[in-house]
């Protein structure tokens, strides 16, 4: 999970920020970037993490991130727009694993 954390945090600008969420779960807010913007971000997050060694479990283990991404308007409710990246995070796994999914 650190590697993991790690990975995230040298990918992201400094204005953005990230946080565990839940067990295996993150959660990145990405102030003042739209959908399309949040989506290049996710992608490479989840490529640096899909190129990420981890030779202290084996020499060529890896892993892969499903992400999903929801964008705030302000009439919309903060917890709305977390549940609509958590479906969005699960049409993502369901989809095949290792990809980055919008809200509806």
């Amino acid at each position: 999970m650190k590697a993991v954390a790690t990975t995230i945090k040298t990918t992201m600008r400094i204005t953005e920020f990230c946080g565990r969420y839940g067990g295996e779960e993150f959660l990145i807010i990405l102030p003042q970037t739209d959908i399309k913007g949040a989506f290049i971000g996710a992608e490479r997050v989840r490529t640096n993490i899909e190129n990420t060694l981890f030779p202290d479990i084996g020499p060529d283990f890896k892993i892969t991130v499903s992400i999903g991404l929801s964008e705030y308007k302000m009439e919309k409710d903060i917890d709305d727009v977390i549940a609509h990246a958590d479906e969005a995070l699960y049409r993502a796994k369901k989809g095949g694993r290792n990809r980055v999914e919008f809200a509806q």
